[in-house]
Formats: structure tokens, sequence, C-alpha cells
């Protein structure tokens, strides 16, 4: 049996603890280290009880593309594993559907002004933009975007579901759409 259990969050942390606890013959699960990676190392000892960043990035660009959301899609993430590998997934899966993203963006964690991002989308007529990261610079991009003159829709991953999202972009988060589980309890 392990030796003990730890519980991890984020894939950026999860993915490297991983090998040490291996090592260690430590348990680990992670309620939300949604990158492929983490499980795909096949380590014994490391499991995951929540959705992977290519189910959802698969599912959003479907859904994208099937309901003909938008004519020019900019795909942003914030260079984190947890934000690129969804913004990848979501970028490779649009693509094979023979969509082509109008940018492909990285922003940095932190940055609190989108000025010269949100003048490029609007530059190249941004009608949709596809987040892969954290509430926070999603919350700021949908919010400055709106307040620029921007009509666009933004859909980002789960992490999302939080109320801090909501704090952060105000009535701009109306209309954003989001992938995540289902409620385990339903």
């Amino acid at each position: 049996p392990p030796s003990s259990v730890q519980i991890t969050c984020p894939s950026g942390s999860s993915i490297p603890a991983s090998k040490v606890y291996n090592e260690e013959d430590v348990l680990q699960i992670s309620p939300a280290s949604t990158n492929p990676q983490l499980t795909e190392q096949g380590l014994e000892n490391v499991f995951r009880v929540c959705g992977r960043d290519d189910v959802q990035g698969i599912y959003a660009a479907n859904y994208v593309v099937d309901n003909k959301l938008a004519q020019k899609i900019a795909i942003i993430h914030d260079k984190s594993a947890y934000g690129k590998g969804l913004a990848d997934e979501f970028k490779k899966q649009l693509n094979a559907r023979g969509v082509k993203e109008v940018m492909y963006e990285a922003v940095s964690a932190g940055d609190k002004d989108g000025t010269a991002l949100i003048t490029k989308m609007k530059n190249v007529g941004v009608d949709l933009i596809y987040h892969g990261g954290y509430h926070t610079e999603a919350g700021l991009i949908v919010r400055q975007a709106k307040e620029q003159g921007m009509n666009v829709t933004l859909i980002g991953g789960d992490a999302l579901v939080t109320n801090e999202f909501w704090q952060i972009s105000g009535a701009a988060g109306e209309g954003t759409l989001m992938t995540f589980s289902s409620d385990p309890r339903k």
C-alpha cells in the first residue's frame, strides 16, 4: 500500500509532483488536474477524478462549429499547463473541423491591461474568444473587450466555473459559455 495520499489540483503543479510522489510511493489523487499528461505518464499511483482538457477542447470546438457561433475566432491562453493544454486541444479540433482561427495568442497571468490584445482582436474582427486559462484573465479580457465596444462571446473551460469570474467580469460575462463536468450529485 502507498505510504500516504496527496490530493493535488492545478496541472502545472500536479504533473511535476507526480514523479516525486511516485518515487516516494505516495498515492496522488487530483480533483482538478485536467491536462492529459498527468495520467498518460503511466504512473500507477496517479489518479484523476475529473475530465481532461482534450475532451473539453474537442467538445467546445465541436459546439462552436456545429452551432456556427462565430466567423472569426481568437484563441487565447495564459501559458499555464492547464490553459495552454486546453487552448491547444480546442485549436486542434477546430482546425480538424476545417475552421482556422484568426489569432492564437498567449497572455501573462496577472496581466491587468488587455488593451493591446483587445485592439488586435478588434482589428481582425474577432467575434468569439476561446480562453484557455483561469478565471482572472478570462474575466478581465471579456470585461475590457466589452468596455472597448466589442460584441464578442467568450468560451472557456472549467476554471471559469467560479464566483470570482463573475466578480471580475461583471455584466460583461453574460453570455459566456464554459465546459465542465456534470454535478456528480445529480
